[in-house]
């Protein structure tokens, strides 16, 4: 029994019904077929094939598309930045990207978010970093 992503244990894949299979029923007792009969069936298999590899095809790229999204999320890098090798001589252990060998997280007491690039903290602690200057807090009063 297969799982799926959430770890739990998922029904085995339905069989895919072939278009035209009553017609192909009918032809399952002949002892030959014409060229044309044969041509047909093929072609209609062919197609329903073609159909099927189509949709499973975009259906991995969304996953892909998902996963990959997750991953960037959370370590704000590629996973093929590393089969380049770095050129330039940085002591520091920044490569050219601004990416370091490690995931940096917010500095802010008790945060884990993912601290904004070239800071040392996330978007909603920004503010606490005395050296940004890009950022303000809003002075507008909200009226009630």
């Amino acid at each position: 029994m297969s799982m799926d992503d959430s770890g739990s244990p998922s029904s085995p894949p339905r069989p895919m019904a072939v278009d035209g299979a009553d017609h192909d029923a009918v032809l399952a007792n002949s002892r030959f077929l014409t060229q044309e009969e044969l041509l047909r069936r093929r072609l209609r298999r062919v197609k329903q094939l073609s159909r099927f590899y189509r949709d499973h095809y975009w259906t991995l790229m969304e996953d892909l598309r998902s996963k990959y999204k997750h991953y960037y999320w959370t370590y704000g890098k590629s996973p093929f930045i590393h089969d380049h090798p770095n050129n330039n001589d940085n002591s520091n252990g920044v490569d050219d990207a601004g990416v370091g060998d490690d995931i940096l997280r917010c500095r802010f007491g008790g945060c884990k978010s993912k601290a904004m690039a070239f800071t040392n903290f996330c978007h909603a602690h920004i503010l606490s970093d005395s050296k940004q200057k890009l950022y303000q807090g809003c002075r507008i009063v909200a009226k009630r």
